[in-house]
């Protein structure tokens, strides 16, 4: 069995790679977003404490946060951008509240690879076969506003119900984690603000 650490090291490694060979001149250089460097602690303060990847200086001066998660392509079929939710069973109370609470990020870019690998020698040629930067603050709004409302008692899609956005509760089936996913082309048609650039998501 793989160690929590080997594990986060390897999912590292693969962000890192996709983040320099594909999202860089696909995504920011077409935004003209230019990467700001950062030292190693700071990196590991920034993704640790408040799931932040990346900083980017944007054309007017501004700087802006990202949290990158990129998909191989067998997640292709699933339209929908998940965070975990809570981990009810960690021993540690201070730990059960996960990703969907800590996480300050400006942005998230979600990325579906169309190459079916994590091994860095096989993705060379790679591109996103969907690929998506959302504005995580005012889909916070959302949620806020009670335009959208998590539903712990639901499991499943996303859906629209009396005019809101119903965000259900799912769990991982060994019991660890839940998660919540909100579902991309929905956003696309009902909040297009949200979605700052895409391409591959159909609405």
């Amino acid at each position: 069995m793989k160690s929590q650490g080997t594990s986060y090291h390897q999912d590292r490694t693969f962000t890192d790679f996709v983040h320099r060979q594909i999202a860089l001149p696909d995504v920011y250089q077409s935004l003209g977003w230019e990467p700001v460097r950062l030292s190693h602690s700071e990196k590991e303060e920034l993704d640790i404490q408040h799931g932040i990847d990346r900083v980017f200086s944007q054309p007017d001066g501004r700087l802006v946060t990202i949290q990158e998660r990129f998909r191989i392509a067998r997640y292709a079929n699933y339209q929908d951008v998940t965070f975990r939710y809570r981990r009810d069973r960690h021993q540690h109370s201070a730990r059960r509240y996960s990703e969907f609470y800590k996480i300050k990020a400006d942005y998230l870019l979600y990325g579906i690879l169309d190459k079916d690998t994590k091994v860095l020698e096989q993705l060379e040629g790679a591109t996103f076969q969907k690929i998506a930067l959302l504005q995580l603050d005012l889909l916070w709004q959302k949620l806020d506003s009670g335009e959208a409302i998590i539903d712990e008692d639901v499991t499943g899609r996303s859906h629209w119900k009396s005019g809101k956005l119903i965000i259900p509760v799912n769990h991982n089936r060994d019991g660890s984690s839940s998660f919540i996913a909100w579902d991309i082309p929905t956003i696309i048609q009902q909040w297009p603000s949200i979605v700052l650039w895409q391409r591959g998501f159909t609405t």
